[in-house]
């Protein structure tokens, strides 16, 4: 598809969410039945299990089943639609990339605007989706960008939030975060700006670089925007990353240029050995955490991390080419 088609499409996808009025054209948008649509807002279904964070602790997930989940989703493609039409610059995550309609994201292109600079401060909004409860997304349906009706909010809201708040593990919530956080983006890219600053924000990973100090208290003033949202700052996660050390933003060093850690590096070359030495399952029993189940998800991890190094560094690093050849060299020895 074309461009100019691919956009206009997402254009009528955009205004058929915005111009569906009531409950019960959104029912037949999503193509559910009078039983199955009540049954979804009345007891909503979902698995709830944890895994761990790397930096220590438990992260809940709410997964909802597979009905739901095909609900969100529909929901979600509708979401991403409007939002591409009003897509800030300075939001990073959770943006679907269609080529020549709108802007693209990720981890990657957030580091890139931080890349050479004086100082970069990096925050992290706690407790992120918990933090938006059900209250505030059925308001924001009200307000702008949708301005729904209080019934076709209300039923918004119980189709995306669980337990009153907004999911982890449901697709219909980054996109909704990104839409709750909008008028916070507009007022932190603004009060960067003026400071000739640069911010960016990647889900609850918040960042600004330039010529600033600790002694300036930008953390206490990003929390002064963001507290009105019922969101608060991470402190023990607030850093102020010097150029005469190490800058990292989403995980990707920016202090010259965009570079993966050594750490990352070293951790796939054993990988690569320990798989080559004593074969994937034990490689596999070595190196992966708690949410990998078994050696396929494993491979497929490992051709990610080998991605990443690619994004990072260039599809034409000595290092990426070596560990996609080892991948490769490794992948077809399995399949014999």
């Amino acid at each position: 598809m074309q461009a100019n088609e691919l956009k206009k499409s997402i254009i009528i996808h955009a205004e058929r969410f915005e111009k569906v009025g009531t409950p019960e054209n959104l029912r037949r948008m999503l193509k559910l039945t009078p039983e199955n649509f009540l049954q979804l807002l009345q007891n909503p279904q979902y698995q709830t299990f944890f895994v761990p964070k790397k930096s220590g602790g438990q992260r809940r997930i709410d997964a909802p089943c597979k009905e739901l989940k095909n609900v969100q989703r529909k929901i979600a493609s509708y979401l991403n639609a409007l939002y591409i039409r009003h897509q800030q610059i300075s939001v990073m995550g959770f943006i679907p990339y269609h080529e020549g309609v709108n802007m693209q994201t990720g981890i990657v292109e957030n580091a890139k605007r931080h890349i050479g600079q004086v100082f970069v401060l990096n925050m992290d909004v706690a407790d992120f989706f918990p933090s938006i409860t059900i209250s505030a997304i059925k308001k924001m349906f009200m307000r702008s960008f949708f301005n729904f009706s209080e019934d076709l909010a209300h039923v918004l809201a119980l189709l995306t939030c669980y337990e009153g708040k907004l999911p982890q593990g449901s697709p219909t919530s980054p996109m909704l975060s990104n839409f709750l956080l909008y008028d916070v983006d507009l007022k932190l890219a603004q009060f960067a700006s003026d400071r000739l600053l640069t911010y960016t924000r990647y889900a609850d990973d918040l960042t600004i670089s330039g010529m600033l100090f600790p002694q300036d208290k930008i953390a206490e003033k990003v929390q002064e925007i963001l507290s009105p949202y019922g969101l608060k700052l991470n402190e023990k996660k607030i850093r102020y990353q010097s150029y005469c050390g190490r800058q990292e933003v989403t995980g990707i060093k920016v202090n010259v240029k965009l570079n993966v850690d050594r750490k990352y590096i070293r951790r796939i070359r054993a990988i690569l050995h320990c798989w080559d030495m004593k074969g994937i399952e034990q490689a596999s029993s070595e190196f992966r955490d708690r949410t990998i189940l078994n050696a396929p998800e494993f491979m497929n991890t490992v051709r990610g991390m080998i991605a990443h190094v690619g994004n990072v560094r260039g599809k034409d690093d000595d290092i990426y080419l070596k560990f996609r050849e080892k991948f490769g060299m490794l992948m077809s020895f399995e399949d014999l």
